[in-house]
């Protein structure tokens, strides 16, 4: 930029792109930092943005405080709300059914059925402040029959009933017990699976997502070592001992695992509990107990959990 002088028209400046500072392109600006107080309303810092109505603001993040409150005494229970709880808030309700009693039976030790798994979403205003919960029991064994199926657990609240059902029980000459399903128990293994209902006649080692996986059934010439079926929300079926090997007890996701035999170790869930075989005891919620061994025929109990989540707003960067 270049400044003339003279004694008639005093100081001008000749260069063109000098304008008033209300009218200057911010392409002129070439060097330097504009200060943040020319931007925007309010005070930058590290834990403010820039809004587009020009203001400094905080990031308003939403977190949560959770209630839990879990229910494993098997029987009649009561649940109440958290104190000052919101209509608004959250609550999540996670329920497994009882797993099926093994058989003792030395010549092949059914396992039992897995118990089944439901979960469901609801506002507290929706579902209301108080319940009534059963948790079914696990299934024990009764000298001389086939394995009992486990108990089914409810949460009833106001007009609104929900039931998860239990895995059917090991039989001794038939196979292993079918895990429990959302709709229905599982049922004592009489070589039919879990189809959705818990007790569809599904072909051998059939696996289901909301039904209980199919037991496993006694090999045979054809079909030899069958394994037991699995399942995503229902129980996995229990395995029976088939010959001097035997296929796999049924995993579940959510359900409890299906109890083994003396060839092979229970099924495996990642929510619910593991099911037993000849040496090890079913783990709760809802595992199928193992066949081969008295000490570890009995299937696990159910269980509730109740989570209620409760919005809080915090700021934060």
């Amino acid at each position: 930029m270049s400044i003339i002088v003279d004694g008639t028209n005093g100081i001008t400046f000749p260069d063109s792109t000098i304008e008033s500072t209300a009218s200057t392109n911010a392409t002129n600006l070439t060097t330097g930092t504009v200060p943040t107080a020319r931007l925007a309303s309010g005070t930058a810092s590290s834990t403010t943005y820039l809004r587009g109505d020009q203001t400094w603001a905080t990031v308003s993040q939403t977190s949560y405080n959770t209630n839990t409150q879990i229910i494993t005494s098997t029987g009649t229970a009561n649940w109440t709300a958290p104190a000052n709880y919101s209509s608004t808030d959250i609550v999540m309700i996670m329920m497994w059914g009882g797993g099926g009693a093994g058989v003792p039976a030395l010549d092949n030790g059914p396992g039992g059925g897995g118990g089944a798994c439901f979960q469901f979403w609801d506002t507290l205003g929706n579902l209301g402040a108080t319940g009534n919960v059963t948790v079914g029991a696990g299934a024990v064994y009764v000298s001389g029959s086939s394995g009992p199926t486990g108990g089914t657990t409810t949460f009833v609240s106001g007009s609104r009933t929900f039931s998860v059902y239990g895995g059917g029980g090991g039989a001794n000459t038939s196979g292993g017990g079918c895990g429990g399903g959302l709709l229905s128990a599982g049922q004592v293994g009489t070589g039919v699976g879990g189809g959705p209902q818990g007790g569809g006649t599904l072909s051998f080692g059939a696996n289901s997502i909301f039904g209980g996986g199919q037991g496993g059934a006694v090999s045979t010439a054809t079909i030899p070592n069958q394994y037991a079926g699995s399942s995503i929300w229902g129980g996995g079926g229990g395995q029976i001992n088939s010959g001097s090997t035997s296929g796999p007890a049924g995993n579940s996701v959510y359900g409890g695992g299906g109890g083994g035999c003396k060839l092979t170790s229970g099924g495996i869930s990642i929510f619910g509990g593991n099911g037993g075989n000849s040496s090890v005891a079913s783990t709760t919620p809802g595992g199928g107990g193992g066949g081969g061994n008295t000490s570890f025929t009995s299937g696990a109990r159910g269980e509730v959990r109740v989570y209620v989540f409760r919005a809080v707003a915090s700021n934060t960067a």
